[in-house]
């Protein structure tokens, strides 16, 4: 099976049997402030160490720089990401996918009647769509 890109796959969704919206809306918005808060940890240490190659001319330095911050940024994203879904998992939420068809009626639909839709995927009795599988959020 070939792996679809992830900007090509409907993204998942937080599902609960039974959640309310008020809860879901609370339990997300927790798990969100948690992925912010250690997307922007100053404490984070940078695992990598300084390049004696790049970090010696000042070409080499400005480039080091641009991809230790470029690398920084994909680290915080990955905190983030981490962060959030263990948040939500830890509520008791799992993270399901829609199928292609069920993403395209739901990208149809005017914006005002997409979180009622949203919502009744997240609490429906029983999942309506497969588990997202881990790795796409590690």
């Amino acid at each position: 099976m070939i792996a679809t890109p992830a900007a090509a796959r409907p993204p998942a969704y937080a599902y609960k049997a039974g959640v309310t919206a008020d809860q879901h809306g609370a339990d997300g918005a927790a798990c969100w402030n948690d992925g912010m808060k250690a997307m922007n940890d100053p404490k984070w240490v940078n695992p990598r160490t300084p390049n004696p190659v790049t970090d010696g001319t000042t070409a080499g330095a400005a480039g080091g720089a641009l991809a230790r911050g470029f690398a920084d940024g994909l680290a915080g994203g990955k905190r983030f990401k981490t962060t959030y879904y263990d948040c939500l998992i830890s509520k008791g939420y799992t993270l399901r996918r829609p199928d292609e068809a069920a993403w395209k009626a739901y990208k149809k639909l005017p914006k005002a009647e997409r979180p009622a839709l949203m919502l009744s995927w997240a609490s429906a009795a029983e999942p309506l769509h497969p588990m997202a599988p881990r790795d796409d959020f590690d």
